[in-house]
Formats: C-alpha cells, sequence, structure tokens
C-alpha cells in the first residue's frame, strides 16, 4: 500500500515488534539504520579509493566520483533514516527527507572540491598553549555543519512532528564529533597511515553522529491529524 503522505510504501510493523516496548524498537531500528548506512559508506569509499589508485584516473574522473559518491550516499542514508522516521511519524513526508540530503550532499561535495589542497597535519600541530588549534578549529566548523543540517532537517521534521527542538542542539554535538573524526582520519592518512584507517574513522564518525541524534529522535511526537481533535 502506497502512503498519500510521503509517497513510499506505508511501512508494515513486524510480527514480533507487536506488543514490545515502542521506545526500544525504535533506537534499535534506528542504530540499524545508521550502521547500515555507514557500512555503505565505507564499502563505498574504500572501493571508490581502490578504483582511483588502480585506474590512475585524473582529477575530473576523481570530481565526478566524489559527487556522485556524496549524493548517493546521503540519498541512501535519508531512505535508511526516513523509514524509520515514518514508522513513528505517520504524517512524514519520506520523499523531501531524501530530496534535503541529497541536495545537501551535492552541496558537500561542490564545497569541499573548491577547497584549495591543504596539509591538516600542520594545523594538527600549531597549539596556544594547551589547546590544539586544529582541535578547536574542527569543532567549531563541525557545530556550524550540524547546525545548518540540523535546521534544514527540522524543517521537514516539524511538518509531521512536534518537539523538535532538541533535534536541533544534538545536531550541533553531533558535527562537532563528526568533524573532529574526519579530521583525525584525514591527518592519519597524510601521516603515512593506510586508506583503511581512513575508512574506518569514517565509519566510526557515522555510528557515532546517529547515537548522538537518538535521543532527539525519541523525543519526537507526532502531529495530531487535521480535525483529529474536532472529532473527539
Amino acid at each position: 500500500m502506497i502512503s498519500s503522505e510521503s509517497g513510499f510504501p506505508a511501512p508494515r510493523v513486524p510480527a514480533g515488534e507487536i506488543g514490545a516496548r515502542p521506545e526500544s524498537n525504535l533506537a534499535y531500528r534506528w542504530m540499524k539504520a545508521i550502521l547500515y548506512g555507514a557500512l555503505i559508506l565505507a564499502v563505498a569509499e574504500y572501493a571508490a579509493l581502490r578504483f582511483r589508485d588502480t585506474l590512475g584516473i585524473g582529477e575530473h574522473g576523481s570530481m565526478m566520483i566524489e559527487v556522485v559518491l556524496s549524493v548517493g550516499w546521503f540519498a541512501i542514508a535519508a531512505a535508511l533514516t526516513g523509514s524509520v522516521l515514518r514508522r513513528k511519524l505517520p504524517r512524514f513526508s519520506q520523499r523531501w527527507w531524501v530530496v534535503l540530503h541529497a541536495a545537501w550532499g551535492l552541496a558537500c561535495a561542490i564545497f569541499y572540491l573548491s577547497l584549495p589542497g591543504w596539509d591538516n597535519t600542520v594545523l594538527n600541530r600549531i597549539t596556544i598553549g594547551p589547546i590544539n588549534l586544529g582541535l578547536v578549529f574542527f569543532i567549531v566548523v563541525g557545530a556550524a555543519y550540524g547546525a545548518l543540517l540540523g535546521s534544514l532537517q527540522a524543517i521537514v521534521l516539524r511538518t509531521a512532528a512536534r518537539r523538535v527542538g532538541m533535534w536541533v542542539g544534538l545536531s550541533v554535538l553531533a558535527g562537532s564529533a563528526l568533524l573532529w573524526t574526519v579530521s583525525e582520519s584525514t591527518y592519519g592518512l597524510q601521516s603515512g597511515y593506510s586508506e583503511l584507517f581512513q575508512v574506518t574513522m569514517t565509519l566510526i564518525a557515522d555510528i557515532v553522529y546517529g547515537a548522538i541524534l537518538l535521543p532527539a529522535v525519541q523525543r519526537l511526537q507526532p502531529l495530531e491529524a487535521p480535525g483529529a481533535l474536532s472529532a473527539a
């Protein structure tokens, strides 16, 4: 059956989940979606790295791979997490959720490719007293990343849910954790570590990002359908 609200098949509740605690099931489904998305990205990223190294793809080919990988992964991850949100929020638009994340993936790829080449190891070696400047830089940039993405996600969520404020707040924290972990993977790669190290750190970063958002997912409450209160 197709849902008129989301344009995607209406979710079915497996027989084993009937009568179980909804919040525990929600946490399990959410983290499973995050894990699947992280694994897909890790495999795709490692395959892309090996593909470029083996075939000696030039700059333009590498740019196309970055764009396809970014857009494709954000869309797939959104489809996975969107199916979980759709179970809890009947009016949630999974279609717009996927469109938002595909567009975000494209914007991230374009922004990343427009940056000049720079050595992350230099930034990580700069300190002011006991403070590592590289760490502070990536935490701040990550917070901005999370705030912007979380605010855009909240626009879609507010059409179907109440109590969205925590989502934006935890997105800031998740963004800081994500960018710090990614910076460490880049530092490791530029310092001579293997590409597998970079992929592993990316996998960890995505799982941590999703885990930080879990309390916000659990806090969301569905909006009442129009006319539901008057009918009651």
